[in-house]
Order: structure tokens, then C-alpha cells, then sequence
């Protein structure tokens, strides 16, 4: 599988697959270590129906696409997301089985998100909303690497998510790169990015509140713990780093490849 010459150096000290996820999600934890674990675990449920809509997004505009490194990078880029859905659906059933939740549930809103807005959108649309989903999980990716984020995973929960980041950092330029080949339209990405990093906050913290009640946990707690934290809010805590990193996407000479500071790799 391709990996860029900086991720590469990189990759080798982490996990690849296949991964074993049998046990690894009992546990007694409490308080802001409960809080991270369902965190991280709610970003899972959330990527395999978003895994299969950006590669639908992608598939329909590869036979229009005629430079062979531009193709091959979409494919590469298809097959990289094929093998993080596997994994992470692998991942989610053994979560909701090890803790009692129910995956449909869990799952249902980002399945009919997904379905409703393939089918009621343009082309143009569905590729420019992978764009930013594509941005924010490489966002996301960049804060898992820099942050405490898996200090509760077990440990081979920590290794597939640390794989996971690298490949999504290095795949971090396809979509962008093939949508404004393609539509040349920033200021249509500034207006769907607008739109979906809150919408998609929304989802999370909706899926982290069904799993505390599942789990017998106060929902206020939780809403506390999101929105007064250190972890969360905090001078370098998880919401100010995230928002800094997509301030940037609205920069007139924002592209992806020179947005990510690919040095933090070398501390890993």
C-alpha cells in the first residue's frame, strides 16, 4: 500500500493489518477517561458509511479523469478507504458487543445522513462535502498524533488508530485536489465546510450521549465534560486545536499538502 516518503518513515514503528479488536473494549473506566473512550469510539461508528460516501464521490468522476498519477492516486486513495471501513466496522460490532450497545442505533443517523444527501444532491455537492469530511478527519488525525487521545485505548486499539492517521495524513490532498480539477470552485468548499463541521460535531456528541445512557452515565456530566474541560476547551485542548486547523481551510492559498506540518511526525 502506498504511504508518501514522510509518513513512510513514520509507518513502519506502527501496527498494520489485520487487527484484533477481541477484548479490548471492557473496561471500568470513570469520569474523563470514560468520557475519551466513548469519544473515540463515536468517531469510529461515524466512518464506515462516511468511508463508502466518499469513495461513491470518487468513483464518479474516475472515468473522467485522464492524468495517470491523478488516477492512480484516486484509486490508491478508494482502496486505503475500503480497508478503513472493514476495519472500523470490525471495530464497532466488537465495541457494541463488548458493552451492550446496539450498532444499529448507534449507526442509524450516519447511514441515513450519508443515503439522504447521495440521493438528493448534485454531483458537485457530494464531492466538495468529501473534500471537507476529508479535511476534518485528517484534522482529526493530526490531533490524535499530537494528543492524549488514546492513552486509554488498549494497545492495539491505539496501534490501528495511529494507522489509520498516517493513511489518512497521507491521502490528505486526493479529494481536494481531484474536486477543484475538476469544479475550480473554492468558495463552494468554504460554503459546504461552513455547514458540516458542526453539523458533524452534532453527530458525535448525539452518539457519545447514547452510549453514556446505555451505559448508565449522566448525561450532564457529559455535557459538561465537552463543552468546561481542559481536555476539550482548554489553551491547548482539543476544540481550540481543531478549530485553529480548520480556520485555515478558508485561506485563499489553502491546500492540504501545505497546510499539515508533517514535522510532527518525526516525534512519533
Amino acid at each position: 500500500m502506498y504511504l508518501s516518503t514522510e509518513v513512510e518513515k513514520v509507518a513502519s514503528k506502527f501496527s498494520a493489518p489485520p487487527f484484533d479488536f477481541d477484548g479490548c473494549f471492557i473496561h471500568d473506566y470513570d469520569g474523563e477517561a470514560y468520557f475519551k473512550f466513548i469519544l473515540i469510539n463515536a468517531f469510529s461508528i461515524a466512518l464506515p458509511s462516511g468511508e463508502k460516501f466518499f469513495i461513491d464521490s470518487l468513483k464518479k468522476s474516475l472515468s473522467s479523469i485522464e492524468d495517470p498519477e491523478t488516477k492512480s492516486a484516486v484509486r490508491i486513495f478508494m482502496m486505503q478507504e475500503a480497508v478503513h471501513s472493514k476495519y472500523h466496522s470490525i471495530y464497532n460490532k466488537t465495541c457494541c458487543r463488548e458493552n451492550g450497545y446496539s450498532l444499529a442505533r448507534l449507526e442509524a443517523p450516519f447511514l441515513f445522513n450519508s443515503a439522504y444527501v447521495a440521493n438528493n444532491n448534485s454531483d458537485q455537492y457530494c464531492l466538495a462535502l468529501t473534500v471537507c469530511l476529508e479535511h476534518l478527519t485528517a484534522v482529526a488525525s493530526e490531533a490524535l498524533l499530537t494528543h492524549d487521545w488514546l492513552d486509554i485505548c488498549a494497545p492495539s486499539v491505539a496501534e490501528f488508530w495511529k494507522w489509520h492517521a498516517l493513511e489518512e495524513i497521507d491521502h490528505r490532498s486526493v479529494a481536494y485536489d481531484l474536486y477543484m480539477t475538476t469544479y475550480k470552485d473554492k468558495a463552494f468548499l468554504n460554503q459546504v465546510m461552513s455547514e458540516v463541521y458542526l453539523k458533524f460535531a452534532r453527530f458525535l456528541e448525539k452518539t457519545m450521549h447514547t452510549m453514556a445512557s446505555s451505559d448508565g452515565k449522566s448525561a450532564k456530566a457529559l455535557k459538561v465534560w465537552l463543552r468546561e474541560s481542559d481536555f476539550m476547551v482548554g489553551q491547548q485542548g482539543v476544540i481550540p486545536y481543531f478549530m485553529q486547523l480548520i480556520e485555515r481551510f478558508y485561506e485563499a492559498d489553502f491546500h492540504p499538502d501545505t497546510h499539515f506540518d508533517l514535522s510532527i511526525l518525526a516525534s512519533l
